[in-house]
């Protein structure tokens, strides 16, 4: 199956590096455009090392960067922290379609900074969600769940690697669906 990887940061570089590790056929990532004066994003540098090209579109919203993307023959798009808006021609495009990990358990949370709401929320459970992909933000039907307990002492930052280490057991049972 030829898979582009589509995020950011250390979460979509999670993503990358565990599809990689499986033996997965990663064919191209698509990360968003750097900041002027910014460092590079992790999941770009995680691409260029394991020597894959990288897109970099500023919008998705344009046939030329549909045709770019229908180049690559994809069969899977997998999306982990896609800020831009991406039009569901686009989410299409691969043959079996888009899926995509979110760091709560959908429909709760949505959107960015869930860890965060999560905190703010009091909730004891969080969570990461495989979900196919619609138009809407952090929506479509939900294929795979995993639970992570909120602690007590629980920061953005030690709730995010928790649910990040989560999502490594269902991106093998995501795949296989």
């Amino acid at each position: 199956m030829r898979i582009v990887v589509h995020g950011q940061q250390a979460f979509g570089k999670a993503v990358l590096e565990a599809l990689l590790k499986r033996g997965e056929n990663v064919i191209a990532v698509y990360v968003a455009p750097e900041k002027e004066g910014a460092k590079m994003d992790p999941l770009k540098e995680a691409a260029l090392a394991a020597k894959l090209p990288v897109y970099q579109p500023a919008s998705y919203r344009k046939p030329e960067v549909w045709d770019e993307f229908r180049a690559l023959k994809p069969d899977l798009q997998v999306m982990a922290f896609v800020t831009l808006f991406v039009p569901e021609e686009f989410l299409n495009i691969p043959t079996h379609g888009s899926i995509q990990y979110h760091p709560s358990l959908l429909p709760a949370f949505p959107g960015l900074h869930a860890q965060r709401q999560a905190l703010d929320h009091g909730v004891k459970v969080s969570g990461c969600t495989v979900h196919l992909v619609d138009e809407a933000c952090d929506h479509g039907p939900i294929v795979l769940q995993a639970a992570v307990p909120v602690l007590e002492d629980d920061t953005e930052e030690t709730l995010s690697a928790r649910i990040l280490e989560q999502e490594h057991t269902l991106y093998p049972r995501a795949l296989t669906l």
